[in-house]
């Protein structure tokens, strides 16, 4: 058992090395994959910086489409507003043209009424039926 205590840290320091080696053997594979993320990383950021420098090329042509289109739209808002007012005005117009019918089909009610019998006899009949009933 003595033998064994003893031999316990000289096995230990035989794997040392091994040890060293598998340590190495994985940094170099770590650091083949760093090469490989590396080109990754800058592949897809000279895509990146590739598809900005388009969006920054087409951004004057939008802004000035932009600008077009608030030339256009803004005008239109003027005219929306005086079309509100007007459409406000007419509705008012209606309201009181709708009253003046009102009065004026009450007011033919009114003359109607004081019109004679329309089945009463005209006043050519009343005056024969005067002239022949004295006989």
């Amino acid at each position: 058992m003595e033998e064994e205590v003893m031999l316990g840290p000289l096995k230990d320091l035989t794997r040392v090395p091994n040890a060293i080696l598998g340590v190495a053997g994985t940094t170099v594979e770590a650091a083949r994959n760093l090469r490989t993320l590396e080109r990754i990383v800058t592949d897809r950021l000279a895509s990146l910086d590739q598809g900005l420098r388009e969006i920054v090329a087409v951004l004057p042509a939008v802004a000035d489409d932009l600008m077009r289109v608030r030339a256009i739209v803004e005008p239109q808002h003027e005219r929306v507003a005086a079309i509100e007012r007007d459409v406000g005005r007419l509705d008012e117009r209606l309201a009181s043209l709708q009253h003046t019918l009102s009065l004026l089909k009450s007011e033919v009610t009114d003359a109607t009424e004081l019109l004679p019998d329309p089945d009463a006899p005209g006043p050519i009949a009343r005056a024969r039926e005067a002239l022949t009933s004295r006989a």
